[in-house]
């Protein structure tokens, strides 16, 4: 049995004869408009729900129920899913939030959101995923191809995401994937206006050559610094680098050493050499020399 028949109502005969009116009236109420976020008028967009292959509901419109391969589609935000739940919370028909499950797709600029079951707030511009949650940010470039934000993968169980400014909380085997490192914690909050992570619960860091633990971690990727807070400890993997370097400039200096003994040998045979050259041609001047005297004692 399909995970959303858990979820639902009795099942009701598809819609016929005087029935089938009421299908322009869900459609209508379906095709929402956000409302005024923050205190600040926004212009209405409104939401569309394509992919339905079955709906039904209470004819007053407190909750409607699609079935289907649905797009739910609001400005520049796309979910994918295969069933929601949509349920008046307010007064106006603005007021509405689906409960989606059965898989659920969230694509919205460079960011890209999946999670086993979700809820949105089509006037509140939030949502919530729960179950396998995994969030994947593209990296992005400005027009001269300069990147201005980096790229990023974050797994969890559960996430709030305000889809308006991008910010998010996560919470429940926090696991994020930076290029220069990876962090693993109970809980992250993600300020997007200024790119700050705040990791809390417990974050253990891992980048090349060190390690780090504690209670609190924050990262401002924008300004490239980081704030670690209680019970911190780092870990550098430094003796085995030094113990190789150690060996390198002992070989170095070695090689270094039979150079120079190489060459102080050569020097030394080169002074042997002219040396013996000197005392071989002093043996012949002496020889000459006493040569000449025999010859003159010979001639006298």
């Amino acid at each position: 049995m399909r995970r959303w028949e858990a979820n639902r109502p009795d099942r009701h005969p598809p819609l016929v004869g005087n029935q089938i009116l009421l299908l322009p009236l869900l459609l209508f109420l379906l095709i929402l408009c956000s409302g005024t976020v923050r205190g600040e008028e926004k212009k209405n967009e409104p939401v569309r729900v394509t992919g339905i292959n079955r709906m039904w509901g209470d004819t007053e419109g407190e909750k409607t129920y699609l079935e289907g391969e649905l797009v739910i589609t609001k400005g520049n935000t796309v979910i994918h899913t295969s069933f929601a739940e949509v349920t008046k919370t307010g007064d106006g028909d603005r007021a509405r939030t689906a409960r989606l499950s059965g898989g659920v797709l969230l694509f919205q600029d460079e960011l890209k959101l999946a999670g086993a079951e979700a809820e949105f707030a089509f006037d509140e511009d939030w949502a919530v995923f729960r179950g396998d949650v995994r969030l994947e940010r593209e990296e992005v470039k400005d027009a001269a191809g300069e990147v201005e934000k980096e790229g990023i993968t974050l797994s969890c169980n559960f996430l709030k995401i305000e889809t308006e400014r991008k910010d998010f909380e996560a919470s429940g085997n926090v696991f994020l994937v930076h290029k220069e490192f990876t962090v693993t914690s109970a809980g992250l909050t993600y300020e997007d206006a200024g790119e700050i992570l705040f990791f809390t619960g417990g974050f253990f860091l891992s980048r090349e050559k060190e390690n780090m633990r504690g209670e609190e971690l924050r990262i401002d990727l924008q300004e490239e610094v980081f704030d670690a807070r209680n019970g911190v400890e780092l870990f550098f993997e430094v003796e085995e680098e030094e113990e190789e370097e150690k060996e390198e400039k002992a070989g170095e200096e070695e090689a270094v050493v039979e150079e120079e003994e190489k060459e102080e040998a050569v020097a030394e045979e080169e002074v042997a050499i002219e040396e013996e050259t000197k005392e071989e041609e002093e043996t012949e001047e002496e020889e000459k020399e006493n040569k000449e005297e025999k010859e003159e004692e010979k001639e006298g």
